[in-house]
């Protein structure tokens, strides 16, 4: 089990052999997951500029930038961008049996790293806002909730599927930057007198740092523990991932 948690460094010498469909034998790009790639770019643009939207007609569109769901949406849709990209050039210009050059195995490195962070923050923002923040006994449960909520945290999970990008136990580390900054940020914002889109001096009632500083600090480190569950959780669903690859091809 020491290798599931001992920290890895985060090199591959085919780093492009990810970069491409999981649910085939041979190693060649398929046109069918290029058009997936394209077509998930694309929705997921549309995630960005509906939230963007929404945001703008509560007058306040600048303040898009402090909910941490709205990170998630954009970090995933520049994951995805990044990752079409290259899987378009790869398909185009490299074979698998090639050796990048050191700047494109730096770019792949990179997105490959991006992905690991975007991914685990997406289903942490979806676990924790359905079990956190919505209320299930008030609230309705409208089409718009689930679009910005949810929407990213799904995805991930099918992509993970669907690619053959590994997920190594290792990495774990990986999983920290989105949730330590967004927490640095949260606090600067609420000290600097920030407020959410109804005036109140919190982005999220949970971290009200005002009125009870504690159940912040214990949110945040929940948070940090579930996303290093959600790593793992993307661990496993590789593990079945590649298991059912075994079985069929």
């Amino acid at each position: 089990m020491l290798h599931l948690i001992k920290p890895k460094h985060f090199l591959h010498p085919f780093p492009h052999a990810h970069f491409k469909q999981k649910w085939h034998s041979g190693d060649r790009i398929r046109v069918w997951y290029l058009i997936y790639q394209l077509l998930s770019c694309m929705f997921l643009l549309g995630c960005v500029l509906k939230t963007w939207i929404d945001a703008s007609e509560k007058n306040s569109s600048w303040k898009y930038i402090i909910w941490m769901t709205h990170w998630g949406i954009v970090s995933i849709n520049f994951c995805v961008f990044i990752e079409t990209c290259l899987t378009f050039y790869i398909y185009l210009k490299i074979s698998r049996a090639d050796k990048p050059s050191e700047k494109l195995n730096r770019i792949l490195h990179i997105s490959w790293g991006i992905s690991h962070i975007t991914y685990t923050a997406a289903l942490m923002i979806t676990i924790l806002y359905w079990s956190l923040l919505f209320n299930w006994g008030t609230e309705t449960l409208s089409f718009e909730n689930f679009y910005v909520h949810a929407i990213q945290g799904i995805y991930s999970i099918i992509d993970q599927f669907m690619s053959a990008r590994p997920w190594d136990g290792g990495h774990w580390w990986l999983s920290l930057p989105f949730p330590v900054i967004y927490a640095c940020f949260n606090v600067i914002y609420w000290a600097a007198g920030g407020t959410d889109y109804y005036g109140n001096s919190y982005i999220y009632d949970i971290l009200d740092w005002s009125n009870d500083p504690g159940m912040a600090v214990a949110y945040l480190a929940a948070a940090l523990v579930c996303i290093i569950a959600v790593h793992y959780l993307f661990v496993f669903i590789t593990w079945i991932r590649d298991r059912l690859h075994t079985k069929f091809f």
